[in-house]
């Protein structure tokens, strides 16, 4: 996959939605499109759920899987808001291992999506005084931050 061809189908499909792209960027990471998006138009993609933007995300994904005929996971990130949360979350992961490291106990963190846990275990990784384990069911499931003795 070249990024000037994943490119110049993103920005295709994002004028037939009549989306103001003011830049747009393509990176590969792990063979996979990061999408650099900044745009005035970022209601279009935002919502609380973040669903539009999931949803954008599939889309995208399905263009470029059938152009280059193998799944192509695409990650879109608007105005720079994926970047940010994904500090966020690290740095809450980092909180947790601290918290855990000093007070020799189990941190429960709050309940994340898949995505959010992965980014706490991935976080958390090379710390070898901590470990990570995912717990609990549907909504309510977190990441348990314990220390290691």
């Amino acid at each position: 996959m070249k990024t000037e061809e994943i490119k110049a189908h993103i920005t295709t499909f994002l004028n037939e939605l009549h989306v103001d792209i003011k830049n747009l960027s393509v990176e590969l990471r792990d063979n996979s499109p990061y999408i650099d998006l900044e745009t005035l138009d970022q209601e279009l993609f935002m919502d609380n759920d973040k669903d539009l933007l999931r949803a954008t995300e599939n889309v995208l994904s399905q263009i470029l899987s059938r152009q280059f005929e193998h799944y192509v996971r695409v990650t879109l990130d608007v105005n720079g808001q994926k970047r940010k949360e994904v500090a966020l979350i690290e740095d809450e992961a980092r909180k947790a291992a601290k918290e855990a490291e000093l007070s020799k106990r189990e941190i429960k963190m709050r309940p994340m999506n898949p995505y959010e846990r992965l980014l706490v275990h991935s976080a958390l990784s090379d710390n070898t005084s901590i470990e990570t384990e995912s717990v609990g069911v549907d909504i309510e499931r977190c990441v348990i931050v314990r220390y290691k003795d």
